[in-house]
């Protein structure tokens, strides 16, 4: 929603000295995310028995607010918390001094931080109409090794990112058609051949996840042919 200012608070902004349109404000927000600022948490286990996973990439809300400081000043940007029909919506206010506008969208509750996970996931879901964090969006599928807790749970390595292994490595087609041909049997569902296809379609593939996805796909063959004798 767009507002224009009155004819007196255009006359005292353009006093003021400041010079950047609201079009150059959110040019400035609509920006790559850095490597530093990007975060990663396990999206969806792959394999139970390896730790296969796929990683999603995300931004806190620090980041958020951070970046709204930087571009847009400390006194022209405001946020507001409303609840409609039950539901935590964010509600971001920008201003250049001669116009403004508002977007709003609505959080979704966290498994880890309750009632203040939702109101961050509101304030960084708005801050994406502005063009903060909307890259990630566009991140290929991403993959890690996961490792277990003392309590069972699955979670990334500490430090882990997605570039820490070595880069470039792909299986050559023979290897991806044995593979395919192994999952052919019976004992492998149409919902793990899917997620055998999404692996490779990751960016971020590894030699050492390959292997470890082979051998995973290897042992259920041998398990299955035990099986039959």
């Amino acid at each position: 929603m767009y507002t224009k200012m009155s004819e007196e608070d255009i006359k005292k902004y353009e006093s003021s000295g400041s010079s950047l349109s609201l079009a150059e404000v959110m040019d400035g927000l609509n920006k790559p995310t850095p490597q530093n600022e990007r975060r990663y948490r396990i999206g969806r286990i792959l394999n139970e028995d390896t730790g296969l996973a796929t990683v999603l990439t995300y931004v806190d809300a620090r980041y958020v607010m951070d970046v709204l400081d930087q571009n847009c000043g400390t006194d022209k940007w405001s946020s507001e918390f409303l609840e409609i029909k039950g539901n935590l919506f964010c509600k971001i206010s920008i201003s250049s001094g001669v116009e403004s506008v508002s977007k709003m969208d609505v959080g979704v509750p966290s498994n880890f931080e309750g009632e203040k996970g939702e109101v961050s996931d509101a304030l960084k879901r708005c801050a994406v109409h502005f063009g903060i964090g909307r890259d990630l969006y566009n991140v290929g599928t991403i993959y890690a090794d996961c490792k277990r807790t003392k309590s069972g749970q699955w979670t990334l390595p500490k430090d882990w990112t997605p570039y820490e292994d070595e880069a470039d490595f792909f299986p050559s087609d023979q290897e991806i058609q044995n593979v395919r041909d192994n999952m052919e049997l019976p004992c492998f569902t149409d919902e793990k051949r899917e997620k055998f296809e999404e692996f490779l379609l990751s960016d971020t593939m590894t030699s050492k996840m390959w292997n470890r996805a082979v051998k995973s796909v290897e042992r259920v063959v041998s398990e299955e042919m035990k099986g039959k004798e």
